[in-house]
């Protein structure tokens, strides 16, 4: 019993000395640590709402009210189609990315073949003003010739607003737009390469880059792309240049100016232009059809130049709980084309 007691008390006597030595050490800790300070950098960390766009699946949307607002609250209807679905999709067209929105036609004029024109169509109307790009409208009276095709990995979303919006968007149709958002300078870091191979001899590489200056000041983006492939139809190809600069300078605390600019070059812009029935489904008088892979044009006159687009958009948030306001924007764009094809119900007198 004794030996057992004497043990137990020295173990007891060893912790005791432990812990004041513990004591000690951690009391002289501050002081030496307090003597190796180093002063950091600023770092300054700039954010804002998502406005849950981010993502498959959107959750908020700024076309219904032009405001963020959640789309459950939004009293319209109104679809999106994200940058994450474009991208995982693989979609070259607006059309194609539209495919699967309810109450909606969209189409490339001329057939799935040309990389011309989108033509669109909500709840029955559509084909002259439906489509609208970054909340102003793409044509005016001419149809969508005045706003070529923009190609969809340029885009960060696409918004279908089903329904009357002229008190938001002026003038437009009982049926509802299409307002397709560019990329623009969101102030994180965008770094994306991708190169694809495809059918038809398709080539395409395409590159997504984004950042910020290190005080904040200014914001840049960079999207573009290039593509080649081949068509099913004689003397018919795909070439596309696409490329989209934006920079935003960040005058004060609310108050922006954004500098974006877009150059497309499609030097061969797919199959544009259409065939008679006769010949296609029913024979010809002589019994023959017309070869599927036949081109009813001129190749040496068809001709679609490159197709410029600018603006310059000022922004500036008036008071902290006024909501995000529509900014102030300017565009000017143009376009040049000529074709050859033939004419049905044309005839001469003998």
């Amino acid at each position: 019993m004794a030996v057992r007691a004497r043990r137990r008390h020295m173990c007891r006597g060893l912790g005791m000395g432990v812990s004041v030595l513990a004591l000690v050490v951690g009391a002289l800790l501050p002081a030496a640590a307090l003597a190796e300070t180093v002063e950091l950098g600023t770092i300054i960390i700039r954010g804002g709402p998502d406005e849950g766009k981010s993502g498959k699946l959107a959750k908020a949307a700024s076309g219904g009210t032009k405001t963020e607002t959640p789309l459950v609250e939004v009293p319209q209807s109104v679809s999106v189609v994200t940058e994450t679905a474009i991208r995982e999709s693989g979609v070259t067209t607006i059309g194609q990315a539209l495919a699967y929105s309810p109450g909606l036609f969209a189409s490339p004029a001329g057939g799935n073949d040309s990389a011309r024109y989108d033509f669109q169509s909500l709840r029955g109307q559509g084909y002259n003003g439906a489509l609208f790009l970054d909340g102003m409208r793409g044509s005016f009276g001419s149809g969508n010739l005045s706003l070529p095709q923009f190609d969809p990995f340029n885009l960060e979303r696409i918004e279908v607003i089903r329904g009357p919006s002229s008190v938001l968007y002026g003038q437009g149709l009982p049926g509802g737009l299409i307002n397709a958002v560019t990329k623009r300078p969101t102030g994180g870091t965008h770094r994306e390469l991708a190169f694809t191979l495809g059918s038809e001899n398709r080539r395409e590489l395409r590159f997504d880059l984004g950042g910020s200056s290190r005080d904040g000041s200014f914001d840049f983006r960079l999207a573009g792309l290039a593509r080649a492939a081949d068509n099913r139809i004689g003397h018919v190809s795909e070439e596309r240049f696409a490329i989209a600069p934006s920079l935003r300078w960040n005058i004060a605390e609310g108050t922006s100016l954004t500098f974006f600019g877009s150059y497309q070059h499609d030097p061969e812009g797919g199959y544009y232009g259409s065939l008679p029935p006769e010949g296609l489904l029913t024979s010809l008088a002589d019994g023959r059809y017309i070869p599927c892979d036949f081109f009813a044009g001129e190749p040496d006159y068809d001709r679609f130049g490159p197709v410029f687009t600018s603006d310059t958009t000022l922004r500036h948030d008036a008071a902290e709980h006024t909501g995000s306001p529509p900014p102030s924007p300017w565009r000017g764009s143009s376009a040049n084309r000529r074709s050859f094809g033939p004419a049905r119900g044309c005839g001469g007198r003998g």
